[in-house]
């Protein structure tokens, strides 16, 4: 339970942890503004595997810019 004081202000996290995953067809629920930045990682992670230099960096530069998105959304919510 969270009981919210309107004298206060301050920001909150929270990790949420998905259903039982038993289908390999099951969705991983992820939220809209995070889809992106999920798929720039998993390739991201992939091209590291794979030894392609330039295409990571590019694709590092996706992810950063992606987090930096996301971070002036948080900010303006």
């Amino acid at each position: 339970r969270i009981f919210i004081s309107p004298a206060r202000a301050g920001y909150m996290e929270c990790y949420l942890m998905p259903a039982e995953l038993v289908n390999e067809k099951d969705e991983i629920p992820v939220p809209y503004e995070y889809a992106e930045l999920v798929l720039l990682t998993a390739t991201s992670r992939l091209m590291s595997r794979l030894a392609d230099q330039n295409y990571l960096i590019f694709l590092h530069q996706q992810i950063q810019g992606e987090i930096k998105k996301l971070g002036e959304l948080y900010k303006a919510k």
